[in-house]
């Protein structure tokens, strides 16, 4: 058999094949005007032959023929830099798909306060923000240590009014514990209290007053966490540490006073008894708040403190566990058709504390309490909570399918569910048609739609 002639070699080099001289060529006619221009061969300093302008220009090394040594010799270097860079590129993507992933779970995002590990820590030994420069929940409430700072203070008040007034401002648009204000509300008229500079302490004796009540010190404890409206240092670090540290002192405050009220209390008064209504007296909060209810919305401010302040979900639940507990003592949910001057705040104090018990319990007898408007948010509120428990529920069960048998109507389970959730959310959507008066709790109405909203839609 005659052996196959070898192949032409081209006159291109094989990277100007690629280029297509054609083109190169055309521009050139262009520029010149002439009808036709040869490809120039040309030759660098070595002598090797340069097929055109472009690989002599570039510093092109001219090659005629392919490889035939089966690719480039890349080695052990070559596949170090790879899985380098594939480990670069799995720290930029899984973090984020982590977080993502993360908060899909219940109390995700949730950092406890309470619980400092050695990580926390940078070079220096100073720990972070959220670590131990904040006071432990161990800490005695008369006074705590706090790290040097810059010249800064935290908001006090004068009186109980006061701190009334700051609640309605702040806390009762979205959290309303308490029955409509009894008089009009004025401009918030907070006091700048510094810790001592001799002790470096935050301590009470540095405040004008000291809240008396179980419910004030609660309120406090939020309220002196919004930075003074003085003062070029209300957001540095520094600031916001002391703030926290005063905060830490009124909940620990709080919750000894909440002890020490329960206790006073003597027997529990069921509040659907003739005559129990004031029998005890009123808040110093307001006149239409009997005394005897004021534990249990300190409790709950406080799990609300312990939650999203620092971030400590057992305490949170203890809290409100011991606030549906003396709730249900003194018969809160079954008021029934009872009327009297506290209705309304005895209403609110058993319907704003996240139910223990379904809402559905037949033993729950109380009405929701009243904003004064057309479109009442409470019942949508309380069927919210209580699909996205169940949501949170059915996710439980889908998870463990690879573990047990799934139940045989599971899939009816989940239509059923979603079917409900459909329904909420053509429901939450009423409000969006509706507008809200500016008087009286309209807008406080209009924030629970939205609340109830988001909730659903979670």
């Amino acid at each position: 058999m005659p052996r196959a002639a070898k192949p032409p070699v081209k006159a291109a080099c094989l990277a100007c094949s690629e280029f297509d001289e054609k083109t190169v060529a055309h521009q050139r006619l262009v520029a010149t005007g002439k009808d036709r221009v040869e490809l120039p061969i040309n030759k660098n300093n070595d002598g090797a032959k340069i097929c055109t302008y472009q690989c002599l220009t570039r510093g092109r090394e001219c090659n005629y023929q392919p490889s035939r040594r089966g690719g480039p010799r890349r080695g052990i270097r070559y596949a170090e830099l790879q899985q380098q860079h594939r480990l670069v590129s799995d720290e930029q993507v899984e973090p984020l798909l982590d977080n993502m992933l993360g908060l899909v779970s219940p109390l995700a995002g949730v950092h406890n306060l309470d619980i400092s590990p050695d990580a926390l820590s940078d070079t220096s030994g100073t720990r972070q923000l959220w670590g131990q420069l904040t006071p432990s929940a161990d800490d005695p409430f008369s006074s705590v240590s706090i790290p040097e700072a810059e010249p800064s203070a935290v908001r006090s008040y004068r009186c109980e009014e006061d701190i009334a007034n700051a609640y309605y401002i702040y806390i009762h648009p979205y959290l309303p514990l308490l029955p409509p204000p009894v008089t009009a509300l004025r401009e918030d008229q907070p006091t700048l209290s510094r810790p001592s500079k001799e002790t470096n302490e935050a301590k009470k004796t540095d405040l004008q007053i000291w809240p008396q009540s179980s419910l004030s010190l609660a309120l406090s404890a939020l309220l002196v966490l919004i930075p003074p409206s003085q003062g070029p240092f209300s957001m540095t670090e520094a600031s916001i540490v002391l703030r926290r540290t005063y905060a830490q002192l009124f909940a620990q405050a709080a919750l000894a006073s909440v002890e020490k009220e329960i206790d006073d209390m003597g027997p529990a008064i069921h509040f659907n008894a003739p005559g129990a209504c004031l029998s005890q007296g009123h808040s110093p909060l307001h006149s239409q708040v009997p005394l005897q209810i004021e534990p249990i919305l300190a409790l709950v401010v406080l799990a609300i403190y312990e939650y999203c302040q620092r971030g400590n979900v057992s305490r949170m639940r203890g809290r409100i566990n011991q606030a549906v507990t003396t709730a249900m003592d003194m018969s809160l949910h079954e008021l029934g058709s009872t009327t009297t001057v506290a209705i309304e705040a005895q209403r609110r104090a058993w319907w704003i504390t996240p139910p223990v018990v379904t809402a559905d319990d037949p033993r729950i007898t109380t009405s929701y309490p009243s904003f004064g408007v057309h479109l009442e948010p409470w019942a949508l509120l309380i069927k919210a909570q209580q699909t996205l428990y169940a949501s949170n529920q059915m996710v439980q069960r889908i998870e463990r399918i690879t573990e047990e048998t799934p139940a045989p109507d599971l899939g009816t389970q989940i239509k059923t569910l979603d079917a409900v959730i459909t329904t909420l959310m053509t429901k939450s959507d009423q409000y969006l048609r509706c507008t809200f008066d500016e008087d009286g709790e309209g807008p406080i109405a209009e924030n629970m739609w939205r609340i109830s909203r988001i909730v659903i839609y979670t």
